[in-house]
């Protein structure tokens, strides 16, 4: 009987070892889907804002278009590039990386940031460029209300001109 009880310990052992495995497996699997997924919801965002650029420079143009933020992301910035330049400099207090890429040469115009209460307080990532989307003060940066981007985009025939 003893024999029996020792089996069976080492039974149950084997299958607890098991299920772990199996489990850190399945959340390094999950986990690398979820990252993989947040990286395609950039690019599908970045997408739609060139887009935007490129269908609404036109001008007389004006609208008001609502875009969804890629994986919870809560702010957008927008510097005009160096051949976009509507404003000749920054107005008011940019964020630190926006006067970083202003000074330098702008090689990204669209910036997006997880926290943050105002616009200063922003760690920014650089996810692209769009040639058509400009800003009358140099940048702009947008918070997400009710899990959107509201853009005011006025078209004046060579920029998408983002108040």
């Amino acid at each position: 009987m003893r024999r029996a009880q020792i089996q069976q310990v080492f039974l149950y052992l084997l299958a607890a070892i098991l299920i772990g495995v199996i489990a850190l497996f399945g959340y390094k699997s999950i986990n690398n889907i979820m990252k993989h997924g947040c990286e395609a919801e950039k690019i599908r965002f970045l997408q739609q804002l060139q887009e935007i650029g490129e269908n609404n420079h036109q001008y007389g143009i004006k609208k008001v278009i609502r875009i969804t933020p890629p994986c919870n992301y809560e702010w957008l910035c927008i510097i005009n590039n160096t051949n976009t330049r509507v404003a000749e400099e920054l107005e008011g207090n940019p964020p630190d990386t926006l006067k970083t890429a202003w000074n330098k040469g702008v090689t990204q115009n669209i910036f997006i940031s997880k926290g943050g209460e105002n616009p200063q307080q922003l760690q920014l990532e650089a996810i692209g460029m769009s040639e058509y989307l400009a800003t009358p003060k140099g940048y702009v940066c947008i918070k997400a209300k009710g899990g959107l981007f509201e853009l005011n985009i006025e078209g004046n025939g060579k920029y998408a001109i983002i108040k």
